[in-house]
């Protein structure tokens, strides 16, 4: 899948989803449940496939979201969510 086939998330969706994931513990669950379901809760679209955010092994801690949280934000802006979702995974050292 090529760049432009994936959704990016606007400045607005990419720090409500950071706030979420530094604060809100029921969408914390809900996310590590299934991302994807958490996100699309958002009214984030999934990508031209279908696909979105795959599951993580462990969700990284409130303090690790908040201490990445800018560079976490910009990442999400220009390579949206479904690229990379080892950032949200703990221990990923991001």
């Amino acid at each position: 899948m090529s760049t432009s086939d994936k959704t990016l998330l606007t400045a607005a969706q990419a720090a409500q989803v950071l706030s979420l994931l530094q604060s809100d513990d029921a969408f914390r669950s809900a996310f590590a449940a299934s991302p994807s379901l958490a996100l699309q809760s958002l009214g984030i679209a999934p990508n031209a496939d279908g696909s979105m955010c795959a599951p993580v092994d462990a969700l990284a801690s409130k303090e690790a979201f908040a201490a990445t949280a800018d560079a976490l934000k910009q990442h999400l802006q220009s390579c949206g969510a479904f690229v990379l979702p080892h950032f949200f995974e703990a221990g990923a050292g991001n």
